[in-house]
């Protein structure tokens, strides 16, 4: 079995946005100005096993310690799936039913899910990376201790979301919803935020 990859953190100070255009916010966590520790994805060193067929996505999967690349599943049916330790390169899920998606222990690495439905699913200790993921359907969903790293996040639905320990750097955001969403301890820092409604949050 290959030695389980230690736990380690990633520290980012905690700056006020810089929003152009029209945003709302209410009374939410999000502009502070101390440093915050997020937990990043515990995957084993030296994962071996690598999918790359379409039919391997589907309703119930599951995916524990392996590699999925290069997979392109547009308008995939696969709802309550399960990454456990595992890694997404490269693969497209545009326009996916990935309702209840479960993600644990996660890397997910220059992927496209836009337009991908991704409600009431929960997203603990992982990390998206260069991803494409223009309205995107992440409401009612449970994310902590989650990263995006240089994503596009165009016109995403994060409504009635909760986030808890969660970083957007280098991220963009034009006409994004986080309306009613519970956001604690969220952190924009160099982002790009237009239009964005943060309405009760």
């Amino acid at each position: 079995q290959p030695a389980p990859y230690q736990p380690t953190t990633k520290t980012v100070t905690r700056r006020r946005f810089q929003a152009t255009h029209r945003h709302f916010l209410s009374g939410s966590k999000i502009c502070f100005s101390s440093p915050m520790k997020v937990l990043l994805p515990k995957i084993p060193v030296g994962l071996k096993t690598t999918i790359s067929t379409q039919g391997s996505l589907k309703p119930s999967a599951q995916f524990e310690r392996v590699i999925i690349r290069g997979i392109e599943a547009i308008n995939i049916v696969a709802q309550k799936m399960k990454f456990d330790e595992a890694a997404l390169d490269r693969t497209v899920l545009i326009n996916g039913a990935c309702d209840e998606i479960t993600m644990i222990d996660t890397e997910v690495r220059g992927c496209d899910v836009s337009a991908a439905v991704m409600t009431s699913g929960t997203f603990t200790r992982v990390r998206f990376t260069h991803c494409r993921m223009a309205g995107t359907d992440f409401s009612r969903c449970a994310l902590k201790n989650v990263t995006f790293e240089d994503c596009k996040l165009d016109m995403t639905n994060f409504r009635f979301a909760k986030l808890n320990t969660v970083i957007f750097e280098n991220c963009t955001f034009v006409e994004s919803d986080f309306q009613l969403g519970e956001l604690s301890n969220v952190v924009f820092k160099n982002c790009r935020i237009e239009q964005t409604n943060f309405v009760q949050c």
